[in-house]
């Protein structure tokens, strides 16, 4: 693991724990089996700055998702969720997880622009090849796995 993804998996602890109150059981040394009966998503997010530029993608299942969409909407268990709540869920936390991660790589003074996440839902071919990746980082989440992705390009 090189020290962007060494940053990012701090930063993503740190914020699932201070963002969303949820804590992280594991960083798994092997890709996760896709989760299996619930749907998977995917939240991808851009940045620029003037030292280079570069993407943070989240893949996660249903699970983790709605987990994450009630802890942040500060909802209990049982409560109903308007439609999208968890694929949105998903996408702050990557918004929240590129800005912290942005400020410890490129500074706190740097401007970074960052683009607005977009998500989809994620088939099980695009899961095994994600997360197969050597840029994938997962960790685990309640059992839940969560899989992140960091591509970065440094300017000449």
């Amino acid at each position: 693991m090189n020290t962007a993804h060494e940053t990012l998996a701090e930063v993503a602890e740190q914020t699932l724990e201070d963002f969303a109150f949820m804590f992280v059981d594991d960083l798994p040394q092997e890709a996760p089996e896709p989760p299996q009966d619930e749907e998977m998503y995917r939240a991808d997010i851009t940045f620029e700055s003037p030292q280079g530029q570069g993407a943070v993608s989240a893949l996660a299942g249903s699970g983790f998702c709605d987990d994450l969409a009630h802890n942040v909407l500060g909802l209990e268990v049982g409560e109903v969720m308007l439609e999208g709540a968890s694929e949105n869920a998903l996408c702050e936390l990557l918004n929240v997880i590129c800005g912290s991660l942005v400020a410890e790589l490129y500074g706190r003074e740097t401007v970074v622009h960052l683009s607005v996440p977009e998500s989809g839902v994620c088939d099980a071919q695009e899961w095994e090849a994600v997360t197969g990746s050597e840029q994938a980082l997962t960790v685990v989440v309640d059992g839940n796995p969560l899989v992140l992705v960091l591509n970065t390009e440094e300017r000449a």
